[in-house]
């Protein structure tokens, strides 16, 4: 997210400060767990099928409830880092390892 040009992707970057993003193909943005069914969907066989159930719309509110608390919490789940936490760093600091799931990618929300 840091060296990216969000606003030209079709990105809110302050939503994108809260939500992963994903930007689609034919430009269309989706944001949280949206955003981690469409990434999944472009992998192969296995993560398609968890793609499938985490984007399926019967699972809407409980996949928005997971996605949520785990965004809130990301900082202080194991493994996390201070780089994880949603506070934001200057431009131009280095990534850390917890910064992939800020990458641009998939449809309007």
């Amino acid at each position: 997210m840091q060296d990216v040009d969000l606003i030209g992707l079709g990105v809110d970057p302050q939503r994108a400060s809260r939500e992963l993003p994903f930007v689609c193909t034919d430009g269309d943005v989706v944001y949280g767990h949206r955003a981690v069914a469409a990434a999944l969907l472009t992998g192969n066989g296995p993560a398609r099928l968890v793609g499938r159930i985490v984007g399926a719309s019967l699972l809407e509110r409980p996949m928005a409830a997971v996605y949520g608390w785990t965004a809130r919490n990301r900082g202080s789940l194991p493994g996390g880092t201070v780089t994880c936490a949603i506070a934001t760093r200057p431009v131009g600091e280095p990534r850390g390892p917890c910064t992939g799931h800020d990458v641009a990618g998939s449809s309007r929300t």
